[in-house]
């Protein structure tokens, strides 16, 4: 008999929710213009939510790309507290000290850097044209300075994205005269993959101390390109006018004995982010000076990439409380102005016995079914827009994090590659709106509605049915 009557119940039950979805479908058909204002206003906001929501997943993404690329690891280089370096600055790293740290536990690979100065016999800078900067003299259009690298594939500008490789291959570990060079430097000296670049110590290099006299052939193995991120003023500056090289070749034109060169800096790649502390500790325990020479952890460098990553996130939390807070007000509003238009209504069916949860209840299913169209709707509003948004923030981003990185270093941030670390952004964002976003969407949806008609419904329902009735006579 018990369980006769909770079926009983059930049934009743139903058929109540039933008869509320029927009355409130016919309510919100039959006041055709209230219900396209609601579900206009449910639609924007729905737009709003869903676009930053597919935004922020995307920044995410990007960011975590952009870690990947950059690697787990750490640098060696002058600790210019104590070590100043050559006398251009460049780096002093001994190569006993390199090899030993490739030996520590946990270091997966080696990217080893040598800077290096020559005079080309068959080749010319690219002129800045169209640039105002330091006037370019002819006199050392012939002048090339270049890095010298074990392997290509792993320096910081590839792999940040600021230069590609088009054509051929990566320099490598056991590479002998080998070079790579931007494909316009290439087309202006007519040069392609399998053409030889003559190279010889150059008379301005004041600290190439054995000046071997000797020229090396160089052969291109691969063309790359990119531009600065900042307007450069010397054509030295140029992404154009660089060169990598294998070690050897520098080691040739600085006529360096076997352990005896030394390399501007080293980075170690570790198998993690977070295993790198730990292996960086092993490294400190080497017999190396350490007054003369650090270690940093990758990404450090990259100053504008993190300050990008908060300001998008910062513009993504405010589009997402915006869209929320105003939804809640304007959807309230126009809800207020539904009641107030509905008081004779309610105050005849609370005095007939109907509890003002079941009124309550009505409000509810009207403005939910309205909510589930306008919501619905919003996916594809957000298809349309999310893209286009998200391209502005991140143009916007870029901009203001590199001028403030630039306003902080007193207007002195380079346009050369060794800045551009320095100054790289989050380069792009794949923004897509998926299953997780739609379901954000509407949990965020249903609380912005519950929350729109308790503040609605709530001072109406608070009086008595005679107090209502005699405010609407």
């Amino acid at each position: 008999m018990c369980g006769y009557q909770v079926e009983i119940c059930r049934r009743r039950t139903r058929i109540r929710s039933a008869a509320m979805v029927k009355r409130a479908w016919l309510y919100i058909t039959r006041k055709r213009i209230k219900t396209l204002v609601l579900l206009l206003v449910l639609f924007v906001m729905g737009t709003s939510l869903i676009s930053a929501l597919a935004i922020q997943k995307a920044a995410a993404v990007s960011e975590e790309q952009m870690l990947e690329r950059i690697g787990s690891g750490f640098t060696i280089s002058n600790n210019l507290q104590y070590n100043l370096g050559t006398s251009r600055g460049e780096g002093t790293v001994p190569a006993q000290a390199i090899d030993a740290i490739c030996e520590v536990e946990g270091v997966t690979k080696c990217l080893k850097r040598m800077n290096g100065i020559a005079d080309m016999e068959n080749a010319k800078l690219v002129p800045l044209s169209g640039a105002t900067g330091w006037s370019e003299s002819q006199e050392y259009e012939r002048v090339l300075a270049f890095t010298g690298e074990n392997d290509s594939s792993l320096d910081k500008n590839f792999t940040g994205g600021v230069l590609k490789l088009e054509q051929g291959r990566h320099l490598r570990e056991g590479d002998r005269n080998k070079m790579l060079v931007h494909e316009t430097f290439a087309k202006q000296n007519g040069l392609n993959i399998g053409d030889v670049l003559t190279l010889s110590p150059s008379a301005y290099d004041q600290e190439n101390d054995n000046q071997s006299g000797r020229s090396v052939d160089v052969e291109i193995v691969g063309l790359f390109s990119g531009t600065n991120p900042i307007a450069p003023t010397m054509r030295e500056e140029m992404c154009e006018n660089t060169v990598f090289s294998d070690l050897d070749t520098v080691k040739q034109l600085y006529a360096y004995e076997e352990g005896e060169e030394i390399y501007q800096d080293a980075t170690f790649y570790t198998s993690s982010v977070s295993a790198t502390p730990e292996i960086m500790n092993k490294a400190k325990k080497l017999d190396v000076d350490w007054k003369s020479y650090e270690l940093t952890q990758n990404g450090s460098d990259y100053v504008a990439l993190g300050e990008s990553v908060e300001t998008l996130g910062r513009m993504i939390r405010l589009m997402l409380g915006g869209s929320i807070i105003v939804g809640i007000v304007v959807l309230s509003f126009f809800l207020v102005m539904w009641v107030q238009g509905r008081k004779k209504e309610m105050g005849i069916l609370i005095s007939i016995g109907v509890s003002k949860g079941k009124i309550a209840g009505q409000l509810l299913c009207e403005t939910l079914l309205i909510g589930v169209v306008g919501l619905g709707l919003s996916y594809f509003g957000g298809q349309a827009i999310a893209k286009s948004v998200g391209a502005f923030f991140l143009e916007r981003v870029s901009q203001e994090s590199v001028a403030n990185l630039n306003n902080g270093l007193g207007g002195m941030l380079g346009a050369d590659l060794e800045s551009a670390a320095t100054a790289q952004t989050i380069d792009h964002l794949d923004v897509m709106i998926g299953n997780e976003e739609v379901i954000a969407l509407f949990v965020i949806g249903l609380v912005v509605i519950m929350v729109a008609v308790a503040v609605s419904v709530i001072p109406i329902l608070r009086k008595q049915p005679k107090e209502i009735l005699t405010q609407m006579s």
